[in-house]
C-alpha cells in the first residue's frame, strides 16, 4: 500500500522543532545543544540510575548512558510487541535504531521539516490530514514532546493516528539541562506522564534514576497502549505517593 504523503511544499516552518541528527533521538554524534536520549527498565523497582558526576559535567557525563538506555528500551519494546505492523517514527532525522529494532515492520517517518526526506511533513500538535485515523499500529515519539508548544495536543494527535490497541513509545528528559532544537519547553514528572497519557494503558514506565536525587529521574521512557474508549477527566484522577528504594 502506497504511503499517503503530504506535499512538502505545504509544511510550515514555525512551531515546535522535532529532533536533530543523533541528538534528541539518541544515536550518533551530538553537538552541545542535543539532549540525553534514553532511560532504563521496568517500573520503579527496575529503574536504572545515572552515574555520579560533578555538577559541571553532569549532563555530559550521563549523555551516552542515556542514549544506550533509550536503545535498550526500544529493543526491549520490539521484543514485547508484534513481529510486524506499520509504525510512524517521529523526528528520527539521523537516528536509525527504531527501524533497525523493528526490521520486519513498515516504518514511516514524520518531521516538521523535510531536511531528512521524511514520509510526512507535519506538526504533531495539529491534525495531520495526510494521515487517516487509526493508520498506525505503533508510533515512536522519542525525545520530541519537550520541544512541542502543546504536548497535550501532540498526545491527542498521536492517539488519533494509532489503531485500536496500538502502542506508543514515548520518551523525554526530566533532570536534564535546556537543549536544542529550540524550543525546549517542558519537563514531565511521573505524575505529568500519567495525566498526558490518561487515555492510554501504561505498559511500562521506565525511569532512569539519578543517584543524587531519588525523586528526580534523568528521564522517562514509556510504552503505552491506546484506548479509544477512555475519556478520563484529569480533575478526577487520583495520585499515589511515588515510592523510592
Amino acid at each position: 500500500m502506497k504511503s499517503i504523503i503530504k506535499p512538502k511544499s505545504q509544511h510550515v516552518q514555525e512551531g515546535p522543532q522535532m529532533g536533530s541528527p543523533g541528538g534528541v533521538a539518541g544515536s550518533g554524534g551530538a553537538d552541545d545543544d542535543d539532549t540525553a536520549g534514553a532511560s532504563s527498565a521496568g517500573s520503579a523497582s527496575g529503574a536504572s540510575s545515572a552515574g555520579s558526576a560533578s555538577e559541571g559535567d553532569f549532563d555530559d557525563g550521563i549523555l551516552q548512558d542515556a542514549r544506550n538506555h533509550l536503545r535498550s528500551f526500544v529493543e526491549r519494546s520490539a521484543a514485547e510487541m508484534p513481529k510486524s505492523g506499520r509504525m510512524l517514527d517521529i523526528g528520527p532525522q539521523g537516528r536509525t535504531f527504531v527501524r533497525d529494532s523493528f526490521s520486519a515492520w513498515r516504518v514511516e517517518t514524520l518531521d516538521l521539516v523535510d531536511d531528512f526526506d521524511p514520509d510526512y511533513v507535519g506538526d504533531i500538535t495539529c491534525t495531520n490530514e495526510a494521515i487517516p485515523d487509526g493508520f498506525f499500529d505503533a508510533v515512536a515519539c522519542l525525545e520530541v514532546l519537550e520541544h512541542t508548544v502543546n504536548p497535550f495536543d501532540a498526545v491527542a494527535e498521536l492517539r488519533r493516528i494509532l489503531a485500536p490497541g496500538g502502542v506508543l513509545l514515548v520518551s523525554a528528559p526530566l533532570n536534564f539541562r535546556i537543549h536544542g532544537p529550540l524550543p525546549d519547553c517542558w519537563r514531565f514528572t511521573e505524575y505529568g506522564w500519567r495525566v498526558l497519557l490518561k487515555d492510554f494503558e501504561i505498559l511500562e514506565m521506565d525511569a532512569m534514576a539519578c543517584l543524587e536525587r531519588p525523586l528526580f529521574p534523568v528521564k522517562y521512557n514509556i510504552r503505552a497502549r491506546v484506548d479509544h474508549e477512555k475519556c478520563v477527566d484529569p480533575q478526577a484522577m487520583r495520585f499515589e505517593r511515588i515510592k523510592t528504594g
